[in-house]
């Protein structure tokens, strides 16, 4: 016998001599559960962490004479939650019962692929546990790895402590150690999981109709007068516009909530993104009487590297809000200043109402807290703000917030700072040339007429050279007619598989032109989703992979669905609502 184990037993004999010696009190401040039995599970110590554990899990009250029974217990509930999800078992007779309990009564080692419910019930669990017997384990390093796991709930929490057995010399010694925070984790880990998928699912289902509704209003004005198109059709273009942003901000204040947010940097003219904005709150402004216009400190357009998304619907917010408080014949202002060291100061200003210091002091605190609870109830701030405030440290090293500056009756100045990443891009050497390529063919080709890009893009082939591979037929409808008016025509299927049958059927059936030079999938069908479509499609073609582009065209365009396209080897994002410009902007890249 080791002298460690003489001083624990010299413990144990002292306790039972005195009421409650120092020594073992101090076992009872250890952070695990700890009982002590003798080798024929008599009861000889238990500390008060061992005791709590047990009670709240078994829903008893724990003494010296029934702790053995109730570890029992808990084992014997382990052992049958093992049993049960293994399935069905082959039944061994009662003889062959009676059989393995003797040998096991006498130490000796047997053979059982199976077990019975009953053969369980007459084993004893620490005795199964301690001698580490295969008969009476199924998969017994899987099973032996798990089966002492308790899980159990208690005042509304999952909690869970697992029992760790150790013999030592004429003692049994059973851990009881508690793993409510691993259980924690992993229940958090799927919670997160959940509400990923929540939020894709959230994000498909809303976008979808309403990619299909800008799309359509998109191709009328195409084909309307002008003053239709100002008074009617631009405004219900701008209002889907808007309740794309809010649902953006929603689902950006759900990925903050769940620590998934992704940013999605692109380069962009910083002007361009600006009179965007404008435009969308033009008509608005000029019903209501108010001046609304963009001032720039420099002529030049800048071309920055940043979130162009993100940042679109930051200003969006900050004007809707300058909008509900500006009264008539009032102005906005929305200003840009070049600033050093590659960053842009932007602001919006207005002549509105404006607050007091009190109510500019309860605006920031409200801004900056992490949930929608407020204790200034009387002083309500929306979604948008929030995001907004959230966002803006994303779009510069400075990592600040939203500046605001008001006076009551006198106006309001909200200002913000964004950075110019485009240094990170140059060190990639060739790809940001591609990039800057890329993007002055954007500008050019927002520029042309439909008339200039129809002549410049006449074909001799009247081969479909494209294909749209996606499960709604209004979004078919919608992509066709904008193709029609840029002189292409395509071919459509429905789901993933449908894409893999036509691109086959080209190649076998069609000698002027085998291949589709563009295919445009969206990512969610049935059968065969986008990614698994493409990756299937781009085998089939093999070394002529390169006669076929496939762009991702998808409400899903956050990081993780982009890398999937480039592992899938796709060659872009196209990303939902579909405007003419950006599908433009695909074929002269691709079909040249």
């Amino acid at each position: 016998m080791t002298p460690k184990m003489n001083e624990f037993q010299r413990i144990l004999i002292n306790k039972a001599q005195t009421t409650r010696s120092n020594e073992i009190q101090i076992l009872d401040h250890l952070p695990i559960g700890l009982v002590v039995l003798t080798l024929d599970h008599n009861f000889q110590y238990m500390n008060k962490r061992a005791k709590i554990l047990l009670e709240r899990a078994s829903n008893t009250q724990i003494t010296e004479d029934n702790v053995v029974i109730i570890i029992k217990e808990l084992l014997m509930k382990c052992f049958n939650e093992k049993i049960t999800s293994l399935g069905n078992l082959f039944r061994p007779s009662q003889t062959r019962i009676n059989q393995l309990i003797t040998k096991f009564n006498q130490k000796q080692r047997v053979s059982m692929p199976n077990l019975d419910d009953n053969f369980i019930k007459q084993i004893d669990p620490i005795n199964s546990i301690l001698n580490q017997f295969n008969d009476f384990a199924p998969n017994s390093q899987q099973f032996m790895d798990n089966k002492y796991r308790i899980q159990f709930n208690y005042k509304g929490k999952k909690r869970c402590f697992r029992f760790h057995f150790m013999r030592l010399h004429d003692q049994i010694i059973i851990n009881l150690l508690d793993e409510t925070s691993r259980i924690g984790k992993l229940d958090q880990k799927s919670k997160h999981i959940f509400q990923n998928q929540l939020l894709n699912s959230f994000s498909h289902e809303l976008k979808t109709p309403l990619n299909c509704i800008q799309q359509l209003v998109e191709v009328v004005m195409l084909k309307v007068n002008t003053d239709l198109q100002e008074n009617i059709l631009k405004p219900i273009k701008w209002q889907t516009d808007l309740l794309l942003f809010q649902i953006n901000d929603i689902l950006d204040y759900a990925s903050f909530e769940i620590n998934d947010f992704r940013w999605d940097f692109s380069l962009f003219f910083l002007e361009d993104l600006l009179q965007e904005c404008i435009s969308i709150y033009y008509q608005a402004c000029k019903q209501k009487d108010i001046d609304l216009k963009l001032e720039k400190n420099s002529q030049d357009k800048h071309m920055v590297n940043n979130d162009y998304k993100r940042m679109k619907q930051v200003i969006v917010n900050l004007l809707n809000n300058s909008i509900k408080f500006t009264q008539q014949q009032g102005e906005i202002v929305l200003k840009v200043q070049e600033a050093q060291n590659n960053l842009y100061l932007i602001q919006v200003i207005d002549t509105g109402l404006g607050l007091s210091s009190e109510q500019l002091w309860q605006l920031q605190m409200n801004i900056e807290q992490d949930n929608l609870q407020s204790e200034y109830h009387q002083f309500h701030v929306g979604l948008g703000l929030k995001v907004a405030n959230r966002l803006i440290r994303g779009m510069s090293s400075l990592q600040n917030g939203l500046n605001i500056d008001s006076t009551l009756n006198k106006g309001t100045i909200i200002s913000f700072t964004i950075e110019d990443f485009l240094e990170d891009n140059n060190s990639q050497g060739s790809g940001s040339e591609t990039i800057m390529k890329d993007v002055q063919l954007s500008r050019q080709l927002s520029q042309l007429t439909t008339r200039e890009f129809k002549f410049i893009k006449q074909i001799i082939c009247k081969c479909n050279k494209i294909l749209i591979a996606d499960d709604i037929p209004f979004n078919h409808h919608a992509l066709k007619m904008i193709l029609q008016e840029l002189n292409y025509q395509a071919d459509s299927v429905y789901d993933g598989q449908q894409a893999i049958d036509f691109v086959q059927q080209r190649i076998k059936n069609n000698k002027c032109h085998p291949f589709y030079s563009l295919i445009l999938m969206d990512i969610e069908m049935p059968k065969q989703n986008g990614f698994e479509a493409s990756l299937k499609i781009k085998q089939i073609l093999g070394d002529q992979s390169d006669q076929t582009t496939i762009v991702m065209c998808s409400a899903y365009d956050n990081q993780e669905c982009i890398k999937m396209c480039q592992n899938c080897l796709m060659s872009d994002v196209l990303p939902k609502p579909i405007t003419k410009m950006s599908l433009q902007y695909i074929i002269e890249k691709y079909l040249r």
